[in-house]
């Protein structure tokens, strides 16, 4: 135990816990058996292959959960179908065509 803080006991016990606490660089090294140039490519064409599988279901799904399905439109044997004679008889292609 030093007996005062200006002692030389004191000042190599200070520097012993110092330099015992100090934090040093240290240099990891890692030695692969693949390039990680090459995993780094892989893993970003990876990610883009996903996002544009991704944005391709959401274009194709039209929001409907991902299922893709489409209900049949209204064509023209729809929209000409003498089924409708108890409604209004307006021709709905000489409207569209004004």
């Amino acid at each position: 135990k030093p007996s005062s803080l200006q002692s030389n006991a004191h000042k190599n016990l200070t520097l012993a816990v110092r330099q015992r606490n100090m934090k040093k660089a240290r240099i990891a090294e890692y030695t692969t058996t693949m390039d990680p140039e090459k995993q780094k490519q892989d893993r970003i064409q990876m990610k883009d292959d996903i996002a544009k599988n991704e944005a391709s279901n959401k274009r194709g799904s039209y929001g409907r959960g991902g299922k893709g399905s489409r209900r049949p439109g209204m064509n023209r044997s729809y929209l000409e179908d003498d089924n409708d004679r108890n409604y209004d008889s307006v021709n709905v292609n000489r409207l569209k065509r004004r």
